[in-house]
């Protein structure tokens, strides 16, 4: 039930990648584990946020209490790689999950930082909505902001807006 392929994934990472709920629900009840990694330490939760498969992940948390503040080998969250791979609905789940907004990777990255870097307009919206300042101003391990990421990165607008955000803010 757990066996695993040359990446370490099992047939639950299998289902999460095709957002098969069923299918997860027979191998969890079968015995499959939520907790095992494979070889980059992804759970089946992280999977499920790498695709942006809302269900699977609401079904993981509400059904099989999983851990959705999981961290892969480099210290993201779910939250983490649906804000990168611009998944708002997933984004808006997790952080109704209460997802750490503010939580920092191994780089020292925000999920806000992975939302700015890929120019996800509504996922860098939901997770400042969610963050506040305290997400606008959160320096990576380099010292940058979202704002300066974005930039950066090739997205101007959102780096306009994401500084005038934080100039405002700071203001009050």
């Amino acid at each position: 039930m757990n066996g695993a392929d040359a990446q370490g994934q099992t047939a639950l990472h299998w289902a999460a990648v095709r957002g098969a709920v069923p299918v997860a629900e027979l191998l969890l009840r079968s015995g499959a584990r939520l907790e095992r990694a494979d070889s980059r330490g992804y759970t089946p939760a992280h999977v499920a946020a790498q695709y942006g498969h809302t269900a699977v992940l609401y079904h993981f948390a509400v059904r099989w209490d999983a851990n959705m503040e999981v961290l892969d080998g480099d210290g993201r969250t779910p939250l983490h790689w649906a804000a990168y791979k611009g998944f708002p609905d997933a984004v808006r789940l997790l952080l109704l999950l209460e997802g750490d907004v503010l939580r920092p990777d191994a780089e020292g990255c925000t999920p806000l930082h992975w939302a700015a870097i890929k120019g996800n307009a509504e996922a860098t919206h939901l997770l400042v909505q969610a963050g506040g300042q305290p997400a606008l101003t959160a320096a990576d391990g380099r010292g940058a902001t979202a704002a300066e990421l974005a930039k950066e990165k090739g997205h101007p607008l959102l780096a306009r807006h994401g500084a005038r955000r934080a100039a405002f803010r700071s203001c009050r």
